[in-house]
């Protein structure tokens, strides 16, 4: 933390009594915790820290960061839907997704999923400014549907252009305030 009021996201964190630590499948060897994030008890010496509870994350996940306030542990990744909606239809990048779950780990052992949302597009970056989470994500301009609407000649046959609202926004952009605990 640079800034008193301001919390920045990491791979460890700890409340005073336990640890939590998102062990990257890029860096880490340990096939026990590649991928996931584990619970230790806080204070304990190397040869005593023992791993209390894991929580899996999707294989898919990329860039995980988290926050720990409140007695819950927010976790944001990116992932990548692998051409679930074909590319080539959208003007939006809908394939990338920024995913932020919140746990209530007041009993870490019993830890579960209060809350999960998507957003589209490439996590950026994120903070936790006077106890409201900011999560920034970068949505891409696909170009690809222009493409079969330019003639040979380079001009661009506007009656074949889809102007359909669901196709030029992005889904789930939010710029609201919410007072939701969760």
């Amino acid at each position: 933390t640079q800034k008193a009021w301001v919390d920045e996201p990491e791979i460890i964190k700890t409340d005073g009594s336990y640890v939590y630590y998102y062990a990257s499948p890029d860096y880490n060897r340990s096939s026990v915790t590649r991928g996931k994030i584990a619970i230790f008890k806080a204070g304990a010496t190397i040869s005593d820290a023992n791993i209390l509870k894991i929580i899996n994350l999707p294989q898919s996940f990329q860039s995980v960061k988290m926050f720990l306030q409140d007695r819950k542990l927010i976790i944001i990744a990116q992932r990548y839907l692998n051409n679930a909606i074909p590319y080539e239809s959208y003007f939006i990048d809908r394939n990338t997704k920024t995913t932020v779950i919140v746990y209530d780990v007041s009993d870490p052992l019993q830890s579960k999923v209060l809350k999960i949302v998507d957003y589209d597009g490439t996590y950026t970056d994120a903070r936790i400014v006077d106890q409201q989470l900011i999560v920034t994500s970068q949505v891409w301009f696909n170009r690809w549907p222009i493409y079969p609407l330019i003639a040979k000649d380079g001009t661009l046959d506007i009656n074949k252009l889809d102007l359909d609202l669901d196709k030029l926004t992005p889904a789930g952009i939010t710029i609201d305030r919410t007072d939701d605990p969760a």
